[in-house]
């Protein structure tokens, strides 16, 4: 048990992204539980090992990493975040300022000192969840696996969801257009690998997604 972080607080900034914003909410949930169905997946098969994914790995702090990975949107105005149409440069700036004010509130979190197996998850999947495989991603430019796994897990169920969710902006894409999209950034936006074990484990129903009922 790590007595540095109040998971009161964690608990909370969660509950209040669930009644602040509907649709945030929503996709916070459904990328939470497709990351948790995906990295089972992933260690069952033994393609990664919970060691590689944190010391002290658990499903429900892979749930809590995800849930929380846009929690920094909520200090984006809805006026930008919700656009109905192309965001200028200048408010493009804005919603990447997500990352870090993310950052910002899970520092908040932490007392003196840390919890590295709690702090690396959450942090990995909110300040890292927008870098690219191909290292043209922001914040840092981080590339391949200097990214962190957690983050880049998050990043394969995360695209996934924005696509398939309705959203008061953009068009709402198939289950198998957005296959065919994970597959298309294969390699440049998202790690090769995760991504055909994510496809596979679709194709044979290991990994059941909302968007296919």
């Amino acid at each position: 048990m790590c007595n540095n972080i109040n998971y009161n607080n964690v608990l909370f900034k969660m509950q209040h992204l669930l009644a602040v914003d509907n649709f945030l909410a929503l996709h916070s949930y459904n990328t939470a539980c497709y990351a948790v169905s995906f990295t089972n997946l992933l260690l069952e098969t033994g393609a990664v090992t919970e060691k590689e994914l944190s010391p002290g790995y658990s499903e429900d702090l892979m749930f809590m990493s995800a849930f929380l990975h846009d929690v920094g949107k909520l200090y984006v105005p809805d006026v930008v975040l919700y656009k109905d149409g192309h965001l200028t440069d200048c408010e493009w700036d804005m919603v990447k300022l997500h990352v870090t004010e993310g950052q910002k509130h899970l520092e908040s979190l932490f007392a003196n000192g840390s919890c590295s197996r709690v702090k690396g998850m959450l942090f990995g999947a909110v300040v890292q969840h927008h870098e690219r495989w191909d290292g043209y991603g922001y914040v840092c430019g981080l590339r391949g696996k200097d990214i962190s796994l957690v983050a880049r897990i998050i990043s394969v169920v995360d695209c996934y969801d924005a696509m398939t969710s309705l959203r008061p902006y953009g068009a709402r894409r198939t289950h198998d257009e957005a296959l065919e999209e994970l597959n298309r950034v294969s390699g440049s936006q998202l790690d090769p690998f995760l991504v055909d074990v994510f496809l596979d484990g679709v194709k044979t129903e290991k990994i059941i997604l909302k968007a296919q009922s």
